[in-house]
């Protein structure tokens, strides 16, 4: 049967960061057997002492509130005596209200990082999902607008030189430019004809003479 605990241990100040935490490790790890679990953790830091313990005058103290098997405790308890890397250490059982209270509290805190992981998932996910949305109309945009600037190309010269000699066109041109797109051994006449002369028709001054002559 599991109980609740707080717990206490003061380590030595001279030790390096890896080492304190290693020691750490250690008794979290004999409070975890016999499915025991620490609830709560917090590490104060280093604090002076009002009087030199084991001829120290700081030490780093660690608070912790924890559910464990009650001969677990009892030899983590013997094995700290021996253990020359802490100083002090106090291990003392909670009543039943701390104990519901810092089970609420862990349950509340376990509820909020949920709900954070959920929010920064879903977070996530959408945020994927717009990228992908965007580069999937920009791509359709550049493909639209590939294909209208290959609709809007204008004909080639060729093409409308084609077309402005088409048949109606050529209808409609004047003599000198059909003269003018005749080959270069046929010479075409393009100046209007001239009226023909008849042989009845007197020559130029013959009428004239007659009109003078005087009458007998």
């Amino acid at each position: 049967m599991l109980r609740e605990y707080e717990f206490t241990m003061i380590v030595r100040p001279d030790l390096s960061e890896e080492d304190v935490g290693a020691v750490l490790a250690h008794y979290e790890q004999k409070i975890a057997a016999r499915d025991g679990r620490v609830l709560k953790k917090e590490a104060v830091g280093t604090k002076r002492f009002s009087y030199p313990i084991k001829k120290c005058f700081r030490g780093y103290f660690v608070n912790y509130d924890i559910s464990a098997d009650p001969k677990i405790v009892k030899d983590m308890e013997h094995q700290i005596r021996f253990d020359d890397k802490i100083l002090r250490h106090l291990i003392v059982g909670m009543d039943r209200r701390k104990a519901a209270a810092v089970k609420a509290e862990v349950a509340a805190e376990q509820t909020r990082s949920a709900a954070t992981q959920a929010a920064s998932t879903v977070e996530s996910d959408t945020a994927t999902q717009a990228a992908s949305t965007v580069e999937s109309d920009t791509t359709s945009s550049s493909a639209t607008q590939s294909a209208t600037q290959g609709n809007d190309v204008p004909p080639s010269r060729d093409a409308t030189v084609a077309s402005s000699t088409s048949p109606a066109v050529e209808e409609s041109l004047p003599d000198n430019q059909a003269a003018a797109d005749a080959p270069a051994d046929e010479v075409v006449d393009a100046s209007p004809p001239r009226p023909a002369v008849s042989d009845s028709e007197p020559a130029a001054g013959e009428g004239d003479e007659q009109m003078e002559r005087p009458r007998e």
